[in-house]
């Protein structure tokens, strides 16, 4: 890579004007000094459009931050991403939602100086804080390390934590006829063709709200999800064993995040309009202790 890599960061829109200038700041204000910010949204008739041209006027003579933005009837989310990859002529790429966030203003930085101490990887993920409606911070996630059988049967990364070089993308773009599954089964995709390695850092803050696609379809999430695992070699039904060790690992990676949660301060560097709750809240955001309860009761 050159001295400054562009980095390409591409952000699939439709109707998400209450969260899409969060998303924009969020790259805008990075301190790395080479970022192409390609937005691709589907026909949005919400005020999404107008947003986009007051950033896209306010920034225009940054040279560090340029935002290229079209709006045109697409396929869904898939079909926006995989045109934000092909007119990716960066080196290192990033896919980053319109209702999510990249955590801090040096994230971007952090991921390039990365990719350059790790010349053997290939995609780079790191950890991630789930964020409410208003930028309120619910939950810090520490990823796992990268383990492909782990993911084959119950694990995924963070998408809006990962970061591409840029022939990753090229290679090939994500399964459009899927609803809900597409970034899992690109990763299995990818996951047999490249190298992939967590970075332990707060990368980017992922938005849990009524409206996201995803919180709104759970079982039809996770039945899809199951089929496309199998798919790729899952098993039919993981063993208790197994299920038991994999959910071990995960809680203690939550039980592990909870210092980092509780030392927030309103005043750190993030790059969205965050709001840190009290640490009582934040305690018991984290520990999701009602989410655990109906775990060992099951």
């Amino acid at each position: 890579m050159s001295a400054a890599p562009l980095v390409i960061i591409v952000t699939p829109s439709f109707n998400q004007a209450d969260y899409i200038k969060d998303t924009l700041d969020s790259v805008q204000t990075q301190t790395y000094n080479n970022i192409n910010h390609l937005v691709f949204d589907g026909g949005s008739d919400d005020g999404t459009i107008r947003i986009l041209k007051r950033v896209e006027r306010e920034t225009a003579d940054d040279p560090h931050y340029s935002l290229e933005w079209i709006s045109e009837p697409d396929e869904g989310q898939s079909h926006a991403i995989n045109k934000g990859f092909q007119n990716a002529t960066g080196d290192v790429v990033g896919w980053l939602n319109s209702d999510d966030v990249y955590f801090y203003r040096d994230t971007v930085e952090r991921m390039v100086n990365e990719f350059e101490t790790r010349p053997d990887a290939d995609v780079l993920y790191g950890d991630h804080v789930e964020i409410g409606r208003e930028g309120e911070i619910r939950r810090v996630r520490r990823a796992l390390d990268w383990d492909y059988g782990r993911l084959q049967r119950s694990y995924s990364i963070p998408q809006p934590a990962t970061f591409f070089r840029d022939y990753v993308v090229a290679d090939r773009g994500l399964d459009t006829s899927l609803d809900y599954s597409m970034d899992l089964e690109y990763w299995l995709y990818l996951g047999r063709r490249y190298r992939f390695e967590h970075v332990p850092h707060l990368v980017a803050g992922n938005r849990m709200h009524a409206e996201n696609k995803r919180t709104a379809g759970d079982a039809a999430h996770a039945e899809e999800s199951a089929r496309v695992r199998r798919e790729y070699g899952g098993p039919e039904e993981v063993s208790r064993t197994r299920a038991f060790e994999d959910t071990a690992r995960i809680l203690w990676s939550r039980l592990a995040a909870t210092p980092r949660m509780l030392a927030f301060e309103p005043d750190e560097p993030f790059a969205f309009d965050a709001s840190v709750p009290r640490r009582a809240e934040r305690l018991a955001s984290q520990l999701d202790l009602q989410a655990l309860a109906k775990f060992l009761g099951d």
